[in-house]
């Protein structure tokens, strides 16, 4: 038995507890996440380069759009003589890419979606029980020892994942809209606006869902009055409500009456507007290619004039469309949203069940609202958590697509070079 072969036996006990491992480390940002999902990508980029081709992967649309954005974002780099270790740019680019293959190296778990959502949900019960300790001794914005933006989405990201449904879930950890009330806890703590409200909707959506499955009209009139009295009791008495009269009365106070006295951040909005009017402006004036990352604040310095000291301190625009505009311009952010709809769509058609699918909804929407506010990739962790969730519900996608093809009995079959004839996709299968 070949070396490989002995290799993946091995894995196949291993990369389950791996998986686990990293998904119920990454709500609470501890290293050991983004270095598991290191090793899988690590992995799948052997697998693509040695042991397959781009026509046999599932999803390849995908992967050849990531690696025309990676090409692209790297040679404009070189281009304008920014490919050097100091431009952190360079290490996002790469990670994006290098995680993006994170899903190939998972494919001998057995049931990735199942370990996700597991972990996930230990991970978060974990995430909450630090959120409790720190509020009860330090107080204030919780962060977990980092930045609470970013603490906030991956908070956020893995209550999504936890809500992916299971088989047969332990007892102590049911499938249920549960693990989004725990996350839109966490994220509350956090006082992150860009996903609060965001979690929030969502987790009662959830609930909302599940009241809708019961079946006696008396039991599901008397939750849905339940549902709306503990509502109404939470956002408006409470921490909730405090950190709501905080982060958003005194916002609509203002533009009601033109009164900012109660708007204790509105220096923070005032920055992001002319943050963005500059950036609109300099994209205007370099559409196809943009300015660069290390030029880009500068030219947007020097867009708003007089206006230009409230950006001291700004390393990026705080909007992931401008963000990419002005580092690639319109032909990168459109490689990056193609390669994006590619792999959303791919998700979608090979996953018909409709509670994956509402998962994958929740996860673009909390996505794009915290991608408005902040970017998501220009930070080691959030770029980390994105494509892991992506990467472990990719493996599950085409791990089931796997067990339909006629030409490969198991993951060995379909990574070994074999005529491409014997690994023909069966009927009704998208690839």
């Amino acid at each position: 038995m070949r070396i490989l072969q002995k290799n993946f036996l091995i894995r196949r006990r291993v990369d389950l507890w791996l998986l686990f491992i990293a998904a119920a480390a990454m709500p609470v940002r501890l290293p050991l996440g983004p270095l598991i999902l290191f090793i899988f990508s690590c992995i799948g980029v052997y697998l693509a380069l040695c042991k397959n081709r781009f026509h046999r992967f599932y999803g390849a649309h995908f992967y050849l759009l990531i690696s025309a954005y990676m090409i692209w974002s790297l040679g404009l780099m070189a281009w304008r003589g920014e490919l050097d270790a100091a431009n952190r740019q360079v290490g996002y680019v790469l990670l994006l890419w290098l995680y993006s293959f994170g899903g190939l190296g998972m494919v001998l778990v057995r049931d990735p979606v199942r370990i996700l959502a597991f972990g996930s949900r230990i991970g978060l019960i974990i995430c909450a029980t630090a959120v409790a300790g720190e509020e009860l001794f330090l107080g204030g914005r919780i962060g977990v020892g980092g930045n609470p933006a970013v603490f906030a989405y991956a908070a956020a990201i893995t209550a999504v994942a936890a809500t992916l449904p299971i088989k047969k879930p332990p007892f102590l950890l049911p499938n249920g809209p549960w693990y989004l009330i725990i996350g839109t806890g966490v994220v509350f703590a956090s006082e992150t606006r860009a996903v609060m409200l965001t979690l929030a909707l969502l987790a009662i959506f959830e609930i909302v869902v599940l009241i809708g499955r019961i079946a006696s009209h008396k039991v599901k009139i008397g939750s849905s009055l339940m549902l709306a009295a503990c509502l109404t009791a939470v956002f408006t008495v409470g921490p909730v409500a405090s950190v709501l009269s905080q982060r958003f009365s005194g916002m609509m106070h203002y533009y009601e009456t033109g009164d900012s006295s109660q708007w204790s951040d509105k220096s923070s909005a005032d920055t992001r507007e002319q943050m963005w009017r500059g950036a609109a402006k300099v994209v205007s004036e370099h559409p196809l290619t943009g300015v660069g990352s290390d030029q880009k604040m500068t030219a947007v310095r020097e867009a708003l004039g007089d206006q230009a000291t409230l950006l001291d301190g700004y390393i990026h625009v705080h909007n992931s469309v401008l963000d990419e505009l002005l580092v690639n311009g319109a032909v990168g952010f459109l490689l990056l949203l193609a390669a994006a709809l590619c792999g959303f769509v791919f998700l979608w058609r090979n996953n018909s069940d409709c509670a994956i699918r509402r998962v994958l909804i929740y996860f673009t929407i909390t996505w794009g609202s915290y991608a408005m506010l902040h970017n998501p990739l220009l930070h080691e962790t959030s770029i980390a958590v994105t494509m892991f969730f992506f990467s472990a519900v990719y493996a599950g996608t085409s791990r089931n697509l796997l067990r339909q093809s006629s030409g490969a009995e198991n993951a060995l079959d379909f990574y070994n070079r074999r005529p491409v004839r014997e690994l023909a996709f069966p009927a009704g299968v998208k690839g």
